[in-house]
Parts: C-alpha cells; sequence; structure tokens
C-alpha cells in the first residue's frame, strides 16, 4: 500500500506566487504524520507580515489524531485523513497552500524523514529541549475533564471541547480548550514559558491578550483563563502574560495549581457551578384534561335542548288544528 506526502508552502502574495516551504505532511488512509519548522524567523522575514494565523493552522495539524479541526475553507470541523488532505490540496489557493499528494513506497515514518531532510533541511532541529503549547494545551484539557468527571460524573466529558469558536466584539476567536452546556461557560488558551524568551514568544503573548481582550469586552462575566507552562528562568514575556490576565480579569493557571484550579471553576456539582442540569420539560396537568372534559357536557346540553324546542313546536301545531 503507497503513502502519500504533500509540503506545506506559505505565500504570502499569492498573485506573485513566491514560496517557501514550512511543513511536510506524509499519509495513507486515517494515518498521518507531520513535521514543521521550528524556527519561523525565515517564514516572517520572507513574508514581511504576521504570522499569527500560519503558526494557529500548524498547532492544529500537530493536536491529537483524534481531534476534529476547524480549518480556513472548510465549512465544518473535519478529522485530517487522506480524504480530507485531498480536498485542501485542491482547494485552498490563499496564504497556506498545500503541493499535490505524491505517491512513495516508503514506510510513512522513513517518507517523512527523508522529505523534511529535503524539503525543510535548513529548519528542521533532531529534538525539543522544551515543551510546547501542545503540552499547555493536553494539560488544561485534561485538568478539566478530570474535575468535570470526578464532581459531575461520566456523562460531564461532554461538556469538554477543543479548539471552539467563541464571540467577541469585533471577531470570532477560537480557544483551545472550552466547557459548553448549550452556550460558552468556560474558555482556555494554551500557551509555554519553556522555551527562549524570543520575539515570537512575544508575539505570541500579544496575540493571547487581544484575543481575551476582544472576548472579554463583548462577554464581561464569561469565564477565561491562560493556560501557561512557566519558565525554568526569569522571563519578561511570563510576567507580561500574567499581568495581562490580571488586567482583564481572566485566570492564569500554570501547572502546579491546575488542578485546584480545575476544580474551582468547573467541578462544583452546586448551582454555583458553571455546569447546569438541563430542566425537563413540564408534563401536562390534570387540570388541562378536566377543561377538556367540561367543554364536552356544554355541547351536549346544547343539544338536548335542542330536542325539546322541536317537541314544542310540534304540541303548538296540533292545538291549532283542533
Amino acid at each position: 500500500m503507497p503513502s502519500y506526502y504533500t509540503i506545506v508552502q506559505y505565500v504570502p502574495d499569492p498573485i506573485a506566487d513566491e514560496r517557501i516551504n514550512v511543513g511536510v505532511i506524509v499519509f495513507r488512509g486515517e494515518l498521518v504524520k507531520t513535521r514543521f519548522v521550528t524556527s519561523w524567523r525565515r517564514a516572517r522575514s520572507f513574508g514581511d507580515q504576521d504570522i499569527a494565523f500560519l503558526r494557529e493552522f500548524v498547532d492544529q495539524f500537530q493536536e491529537e489524531p483524534s481531534t476534529q479541526l476547524r480549518l480556513p475553507g472548510m465549512e465544518e470541523t473535519v478529522r485530517i485523513n487522506e480524504k480530507a488532505l485531498r480536498e485542501i490540496s485542491n482547494k485552498w489557493i490563499n496564504s497556506i497552500q498545500l503541493t499535490e499528494p505524491r505517491a512513495s513506497l516508503q514506510e510513512p515514518e522513513a517518507l517523512l524523514s527523508d522529505m523534511s531532510e529535503r524539503f525543510l533541511r535548513q529548519e528542521i532541529t533532531a529534538s525539543k529541549p522544551h515543551r510546547d503549547r501542545r503540552t499547555a494545551v493536553r494539560m488544561a484539557a485534561e485538568s478539566i475533564e478530570s474535575a468535570l468527571v470526578k464532581n459531575l460524573g461520566e456523562q460531564a466529558r461532554q461538556y469538554l471541547k477543543r479548539r471552539s469558536p467563541v464571540r467577541g466584539t469585533y471577531e470570532e476567536h477560537v480557544f483551545d480548550v472550552a466547557v459548553v452546556n448549550g452556550g460558552t461557560m468556560l474558555a482556555v488558551q494554551g500557551i509555554s514559558f519553556e522555551g527562549p524568551d524570543s520575539e515570537e514568544l512575544l508575539e505570541e503573548v500579544h496575540s493571547v491578550a487581544w484575543k481575551v481582550d476582544d472576548v472579554r469586552r463583548e462577554q464581561k462575566e464569561l469565564p477565561l483563563a491562560v493556560f501557561a507552562l512557566p519558565p525554568s528562568n526569569g522571563s519578561k514575556s511570563f510576567e507580561l502574560a500574567k499581568r495581562i490576565c490580571e488586567g482583564l480579569g481572566a485566570d492564569f493557571v500554570t501547572e502546579a495549581d491546575a488542578e485546584n484550579w480545575a476544580t474551582g471553576r468547573v467541578g462544583s456539582p452546586t448551582p454555583n457551578g458553571i455546569i447546569k442540569p438541563k430542566r425537563k420539560p413540564a408534563k401536562r396537568t390534570k387540570r388541562v384534561s378536566g377543561v377538556k372534559s367540561k367543554k364536552k357536557i356544554k355541547v351536549r346540553k346544547v343539544r338536548w335542548s335542542g330536542v325539546k324546542s322541536k317537541k314544542k313546536k310540534k304540541i303548538k301545531i296540533r292545538k291549532v288544528r283542533q
């Protein structure tokens, strides 16, 4: 069975059609493997514009395989597999494009390694020295799910959503993790400060700040949180993110206090908790059926009076003839 690969390309100006490779995707049926650049400095310089949308796209592809993703150009959330990737490669003509899939007899893992060396040879590092944003998102989801199940039962798992859209004043924002029961009850964004305190990290902090600020303006009572993996040493970006969250009324959660925070926010079965049971529709009372029976009785009385009146008319006619 052949494997297939496609190259993810960043095209800042589709009219000029100048492009740069930023990732490789290998797939075979439902199996999908990806590898992307670890430094975005070259891509930022190449396009001379904000690439937050590009990094968000990459983050979605690096989620767990079972995650349903909401991608540009797709009407609904989709599971990334061979069918979806072929559709994307045919449809997308904007700033992110996928090349036409090509076949190979290599196993997916070997093919991914070879194509990465060929197309991303200066962008790939052998290993990651720190945990990234994906780890922060996974830990936030696990903490919330554990609190829901512990306090509200297994059925509460259904309230946990990944990559959930939340309405802001100026635009709709996608949060990494959310608790949804009819409407959004909690929205959480993940971020990692374990890497170097770079310009890229500072841009990510500003992106998160805009997301939280815009939603807070529109929904003042909605609980918002930023789940952060703290740095091993001092970090200006970490302190800035913490101050911004405090100023905007959002929770700033770290790994150390994740369990207590999740239990306090989403695990309460009392009316003060954010998860409330749905009310069952009210049953019809006996009084309603009683009203219907009275109407029937009235109809019958009218009919009997009609019969009596006819009899009286007949008697009167007989008297006149005599």
